[in-house]
């Protein structure tokens, strides 16, 4: 799914989406989305074949938070 050629409204605080597996554009109002500190985190899942048109701020469901890398974690190059 990628945002590119759709374009998208800053105005009124709405990303749309184009599916890059079906004819179908989906869209997000960011203003439906709980960004507060401490809000639960959510994602859309879009795997599995599972697809979205129109709206789909009320199709987030529950995830869990991952963790980021230390930034004192060293990364070896792998062997060639």
């Amino acid at each position: 799914m990628v945002g590119s050629s759709t374009p998208n409204d800053s105005t009124n605080r709405i990303y749309l989406f184009d599916s890059a597996m079906t004819p179908a554009t989906f869209w997000v109002k960011l203003d439906d989305i709980d960004f507060k500190p401490g809000a639960l985190v959510k994602k859309l899942p879009l795997t599995g074949g599972t697809t979205c048109n129109g709206n789909a701020s009320d199709k987030f469901v529950d995830a869990k938070l991952f963790n980021f890398a230390s930034l004192d974690t060293k990364f070896e190059e792998p062997n060639k």
